[in-house]
């Protein structure tokens, strides 16, 4: 998911390898959405440092409850409850000690829109964007 020039995912590979027990099973997987990339020139960019292999627990605004966010879809879903120009608040944790911070920045969806990318295979990627202020739509460009 491309959100504010963050680039998000599902757990990554590396961190669930990093989760299996000696038995070979599998801990506990991480709540939250993954921040993998932080794009150049982003609302976020200034706060690139904090925000970056770190993981969005929830969202809110100035007129929302926070969302816990646990999957890529409940990101999505919350996403598509604010309108183009209005902040957008994020909490985040520390995969390894657990610390929580809170960024903020306004939702530009001219510039920075929020869409869903799927990777298809053979190389090939689906984005679907999120229109905002409203159940989630999504529109395929």
């Amino acid at each position: 998911l491309q959100f504010c020039g963050l680039i998000l995912q599902e757990e990554p590979v590396s961190l669930s390898l990093s989760n299996l027990t000696e038995a070979g099973k599998r801990s506990a997987r991480p709540k939250g959405v993954f921040v993998s990339q932080v794009l150049p020139s982003s609302p976020f960019e200034v706060d690139a440092e904090g925000l970056l292999l770190k993981t969005i627990l929830e969202v809110g605004g100035y007129n929302a409850k926070p969302t816990p966010i646990d999957t890529i879809g409940d990101l999505a879903l919350a996403l598509a409850e604010f309108e183009d120009g209005e902040e957008i608040s994020i909490t985040i944790c520390e995969m390894d000690d657990k610390k929580l911070s809170h960024f903020t920045a306004t939702l530009d969806t001219m510039n920075w829109p929020s869409r869903l990318i799927q990777n298809l295979g053979n190389g090939q990627l689906k984005a679907s964007n999120i229109l905002h202020n409203g159940p989630l739509k999504l529109r395929v460009p």
